[in-house]
């Protein structure tokens, strides 16, 4: 009989698509992608900190150096945890919050695609790949599976 690449799951956070190698190489195409785009905001924010909490308080947000420092770390260290497959479903979860706040704050006047600027259309893909990440977990390329089979002893 062939085999079809599809493993019983052997944990309840495992999903369908984690039990496949395909599954298993989309889900690290998202990670990497996501962790890159966020690493490198998160890198350009850490230049003017100063600024981006300027932007910030035009937001009408409070603390705003709080929040631009923040940001600017959860960016830069959750994209780095992301390309490395650390605690993917938090980092994502975080990610996806952040999203939802920058389509709200920022985005929602610009529109989808703007004529000037950015529009909203990275943002609601960034939110996307977060919640398909807080949904799949790391896969199987990820410091998160290396946790997880060191707790089982494989």
């Amino acid at each position: 009989m062939e085999d079809s690449g599809v493993r019983a799951a052997t944990t309840p956070r495992e999903t369908a698509l984690s039990r496949t190698w395909s599954g298993d190489i989309a889900i690290l195409a998202l990670r990497l992608a996501m962790g890159v785009v966020f690493t490198y905001h998160g890198w350009l924010k850490l230049d003017d900190v100063s600024g981006f909490a300027g932007f910030v308080d035009s937001l009408g947000i409070p603390a705003p150096t709080f929040v631009a420092y923040v940001v600017t770390y959860l960016e830069l260290l959750g994209g780095v945890a992301l390309i490395i497959g650390l605690a993917t479903r938090y980092v994502a979860a975080l990610f996806a919050i952040e999203m939802v706040f920058t389509t709200v704050l920022v985005k929602l006047d610009v529109g989808l695609i703007a004529t000037e600027g950015a529009g909203a259309e990275l943002d609601i893909l960034l939110l996307a790949i977060a919640l398909s990440l807080v949904l799949t977990g790391a896969g199987r390329w990820s410091v998160d599976a290396l946790i997880v089979g060191r707790r089982r002893g494989t």
